[in-house]
C-alpha cells in the first residue's frame, strides 16, 4: 500500500470535467480521489469522467472510493462515468460484480 496516486482535473467545458487518475488507488491514496471529487464538485462540469488509464493497482478501499465518489456526485446532482477500465481495476470490478455499478465511458 502506498500513497502514489496523482489526480489531475481538466475542465473540458462547462458541461464536463475529467479526473485523470495515475497510480495506485488503495487505502493509502483514496483520500486523494475524494479531494479531487470535491474539487470537481466546486467546478463547472455537470458530468465527471474518471479516466482510469493510469491506474496501476486497485484494492477494496479503491473500489469503495469509486463508489463513494459516485454517490457524492449523485447527491449534488452531477453524473459520473469511468473511462479506460483495464488491468487490475477491471479484474477487481469483475470479481466483485461491481462493473455494472458504474457507467462506462467512451475513452476521452
Amino acid at each position: 500500500m502506498t500513497d502514489h496516486l496523482s489526480v489531475r482535473v481538466r475542465h473540458h467545458d462547462s458541461a464536463r470535467s475529467v479526473l485523470y487518475l495515475d497510480g495506485e488507488l488503495d487505502l493509502a491514496s483514496v483520500s486523494r480521489l475524494s479531494s479531487a471529487v470535491d474539487a470537481a464538485v466546486a467546478g463547472p462540469g455537470r458530468h465527471i469522467t474518471l479516466d482510469a488509464l493510469g491506474v496501476t493497482f486497485c484494492d477494496a478501499a479503491g473500489l469503495r472510493g469509486l463508489l463513494v465518489a459516485q454517490r457524492r456526485l449523485t447527491e449534488v446532482g452531477r453524473t459520473m462515468d469511468v473511462a479506460h477500465i483495464h488491468g487490475v481495476l477491471g479484474r477487481m470490478l469483475d470479481l466483485t460484480d461491481l462493473r455494472q455499478a458504474f457507467q462506462i465511458a467512451t475513452p476521452v
